[in-house]
């Protein structure tokens, strides 16, 4: 089943920002700038997202500039929607996410990448990602009220593809690409376990096991342009501190 889970993978920006006219003035040895015109260059792309977002787990190198990628915490998240489940039921969801955070993204692979111009898109490939979250919710259906209150530790295996669309900047003497729009596409989740740690009856997994409740609608109150904004947000700190001629000789 296609959850919407990565965006709160990728939703990993409780960042700092970076001092105004600081970015990086000699490459580094884990870039390797792509050629525009090389028959290879979507190798190197590849390469080159991976080491710049996955290898730096830790952060940049005696930087703060986007703090830690794995793992990483996230600020709470609350979200009130009036929705209609699959059936049609009317029905008003309140949830609340807290105490999250999120292992595993450090030992994913970008598998394959493109780059166009102004436009890149990749795939990424997650073999092993622990979420753990305390979820409160409130599902009123009609006459139907549930109360949710877990702490839960999701695991799973996750494939995506994520486009970006760029355009460039001049600042400090140098040009920098930022991101336009950004969107994310889960394709694929595997080896999906939930473990509740609270009390069974009011547990995250007994409301999605049990085979009387709509759970599409619950599932829907995820929203998916939230966690492209967000990792715009974090991709967007990485590139305001690496200039575009380190990246790629002759950008757009």
């Amino acid at each position: 089943m296609q959850i919407h889970i990565l965006g709160i993978v990728l939703l990993a920006v409780t960042l700092t920002t970076a001092r105004a006219g600081e970015y990086l003035t000699e490459k580094p040895d884990a870039l390797e700038t792509c050629l525009k015109d090389d028959e290879n260059r979507d190798i190197c792309t590849a390469k080159t997202i991976h080491n710049t977002i996955i290898n730096w787990a830790d952060g940049i190198p005696g930087k703060d500039i986007f703090g830690l990628t794995d793992p990483f915490t996230l600020d709470d998240f609350n979200v009130t929607r009036e929705i209609s489940a699959d059936d049609g039921t009317p029905s008003v969801i309140q949830i609340q996410y807290s105490n999250f955070s999120v292992n595993g993204l450090s030992q994913g692979v970008i598998t394959r990448a493109r780059y166009f111009d102004s436009f890149i898109t990749a795939t990424l490939e997650i073999p092993k990602l622990v979420l753990n979250f305390k979820l409160n919710a409130t599902i009123n259906e009609g006459s139907k009220t549930t109360e949710i209150a877990d702490k839960v530790q999701a695991e799973m295996s996750l494939f995506a593809d994520f486009d970006g669309y760029f355009d460039k900047r001049h600042r400090s003497n140098a040009t920098f690409w930022y991101v336009k729009n950004m969107r994310i596409g889960i394709y694929e989740v595997l080896d999906f376990s939930l473990q509740t740690q609270t009390d069974f009856d009011k547990s995250m997994y007994k409301y999605l096991m049990d085979s009387k409740n709509d759970v599409s609608g619950f599932l829907k109150t995820w929203d998916r342009h939230w966690g492209e904004l967000l990792l715009r947000k974090r991709v967007n700190k990485i590139l305001n501190y690496i200039p575009a001629e380190f990246i790629v000789d002759r950008y757009f």
